[in-house]
């Protein structure tokens, strides 16, 4: 991405050596050319000493006996080196074989047979050793057929026989030396691969159980480490997608290098629109390879800049929603894509998407058990009130009242009346509310006249409050529409101005009534928080009110058909209740304002 393009570049790590994903043939090889040397000391000992079938073997069983010492201190080493002693057997065996017959010696070195089939072996040994260079790898396979024409024509035979045995070595010696040195490629591209496999599972268990197990910022470090480490890339990062103009960028959260790099970072955030191909790709969900050979535009300028060779990215969604990537950084090489790779890659984002929903959750659940805190102390604030009024002028009228004269004792208990039914229709609204939330809460249409409500909600308030509108006839629950204007009435009364009425109107199929006051309104930002639940719109009027009433009144509007709105209007703060209207009836425009005062 632009942000390694445009700052520091990772120094290359040192590189794990290929061998210590191959194959290691060497010692077993080491430990069968003693054996197999020990044993032809041994055989020609007792041939030729016991048996008496063979003449002077003391200088074969030297031979092999010294090179079983060589080949069993070759096995006693970490890393043998056998090359030079096939070599040399194969070059002693070829060289005595021929000089025995050449110059007639007294003892036989080992007959064309014997010899032919210890050359051959050699070479085809050769082919699971490496680190030679190839010259020498030809000759040492190549070594057999030159053996066989010299021999052949040292001890005269037929020259067409001669070249028939050179033809069938090296074709023999070539087929061998060929299926071996595959089968040997073939085991260690195998175990490369399955070197991969088990470092990529690792690196993914040690990634969940971090993201998984720890909630702290520090996770994504310690799982991105465990990433880099498991792969051949110069870097891993976890950026977040950010949405500051028309087209979205990132910011980097974390990120794991090979080695230390300068403490520049202007390449931590970007916008996308220097990567179109990247956008496109995380847009639609898919892996992005950015390989700068084939790239071209201002995307190969930034790679080139930052020395970036291939980038692979996976897209990190959360609940549908693009929230980042997961990256590897390629420095040294543009390598081919591994599929094992991809999939690690496609795996770790799940991950990450899993440890982001797991941080969103808990934020959550913060949130959740502050807004209940508050719910609680606004509850206990609210209910308090009513409770001391209700139960000290319950007291006290028990135990005076006979000192009371009846005017006094009226009075008393419109208080005791007036504060139980406010702790009556808190304990309702959170009533609904609980039911609303469990949906639960069914409501009761029916045909009546929406002024008459207002009117009798104003009567039991004993406010004096104008209702202005002709008879508007709806289609709704009368009890719910008395418990929606209530509590319109009593947040105009707790948060609005001096004065307030209640206008009505009827449109195309609708009916609106309106509670308007002449108050401040709504803190800035809070319009349509107001509606969700516990959430007050003046917060410096502490606590002052549970914060569910105007929410239980949208949910209650809805559920009948209708809508509740919050206006600012020429300097008047509106609460705009719509529902539906009898179809028949004349429309009535509301009366003129008065805003009379409570």
């Amino acid at each position: 991405m632009q942000h390694f393009k445009a700052g520091p570049t990772p120094t290359d790590r040192a590189v794990v050596p290929d061998s210590s994903f191959r194959v290691d043939l060497a010692r077993p090889l080491a430990l069968a050319v003693a054996l197999a040397a020990a044993t032809l000391a041994v055989v020609d000992f007792v041939a030729g000493t016991v048996l008496h079938v063979t003449d002077m073997p003391i200088p074969r069983v030297l031979w092999a006996a010294a090179y079983a010492l060589w080949a069993y201190r070759e096995w006693r080493r970490p890393r043998p080196d056998l090359f030079l002693l096939l070599v040399s057997a194969a070059v002693t065996t070829a060289v005595a074989s021929v000089w025995t017959v050449s110059w007639s010696l007294p003892f036989g070195w080992y007959d064309q047979y014997t010899a032919y089939a210890i050359l051959v072996t050699v070479a085809v040994a050769a082919a699971v050793l490496d680190r030679q260079p190839l010259w020498l790898r030809v000759g040492v396979w190549a070594g057999p057929a030159v053996w066989a024409l010299v021999y052949g024509l040292t001890t005269g035979q037929v020259v067409e026989d001669v070249l028939d045995w050179v033809i069938v070595t090296a074709a023999t010696v070539f087929i061998l030396h060929f299926m071996v040195k595959r089968l040997f490629d073939s085991a260690n591209a195998a175990t490369r691969a399955q070197a991969e496999l088990v470092g990529l599972h690792r690196a993914l268990a040690r990634s969940s159980q971090v993201l998984l197990e720890d909630a702290s910022e520090d996770a994504l470090d310690v799982a991105l480490a465990a990433l880099l480490e498991a792969t051949a890339a110069d870097c891993a990062y976890v950026d977040r997608t950010t949405y500051e103009g028309d087209v979205p960028g990132w910011e980097i959260v974390a990120a794991a290098y090979s080695d230390a790099i300068t403490e520049d970072v202007s390449w931590m955030r970007g916008s996308y629109s220097d990567l179109p191909t990247m956008l496109e790709a995380h847009l639609s969900g898919r892996v992005c390879e950015m390989r700068r050979e084939a790239l071209d535009g201002r995307e190969r300028e930034l790679y080139e800049k930052g020395g970036v060779e291939m980038e692979l990215s996976v897209p990190v969604f959360v609940d549908g929603v693009w929230r980042g990537c997961l990256s590897l950084v390629y420095n040294r090489e543009a390598r081919r894509r591994s599929d094992l790779e991809v999939n690690m890659l496609l795996q770790a984002a799940a991950l990450v998407s899993a440890y982001w929903r797991r941080q969103d959750d808990h934020r959550r659940l913060e949130e959740l058990v502050r807004s209940k805190d508050e719910l609680v102390a606004s509850v206990s604030h609210e209910l308090r009130t009513p409770l001391t009024a209700v139960v000290g002028l319950a007291e006290e009228m028990a135990a005076s009242a006979m000192e009371f004269d009846r005017e006094t004792l009226a009075e008393l208990a419109a208080v005791v009346a007036e504060q139980s039914r406010e702790l009556a229709h808190l304990v309702e609204d959170l009533l609904v509310a609980a039911r609303v939330e469990s949906g639960g809460l069914t409501v009761q249409s029916t045909d009546f006249d929406l002024r008459e409500e207002a009117e009798a909600v104003v009567a039991t308030l004993a406010l004096d409050i104008p209702v202005l509108g002709e008879k508007a006839i709806v289609t709704a629950d009368p009890l719910r529409c008395r418990q929606i204007i209530r509590n319109l009435l009593t947040n105009a009364r707790r948060y609005g101005g001096d004065t307030v009425e209640i206008r009505l109107s009827e449109g195309s199929g609708h009916v609106a009534l309106s509670v308007v006051d002449d108050g401040d309104g709504v803190v800035e930002g809070y319009a349509e928080r107001i509606f969700d639940p516990y959430v007050r719109g003046h917060e410096s009027v502490a606590p002052g009110s549970v914060g569910i009433g105007l929410a239980v009144s949208r949910n209650l509007a809805e559920l009948m058909g209708g809508t509740l709105e919050y206006r600012r209007l020429d300097g008047l703060t509106e609460f705009r209740l719509t529902l539906p209207g009898v179809p028949g009836q004349p429309a009535q425009e509301a009366a003129p304002p008065t805003l009379n005062r409570v």
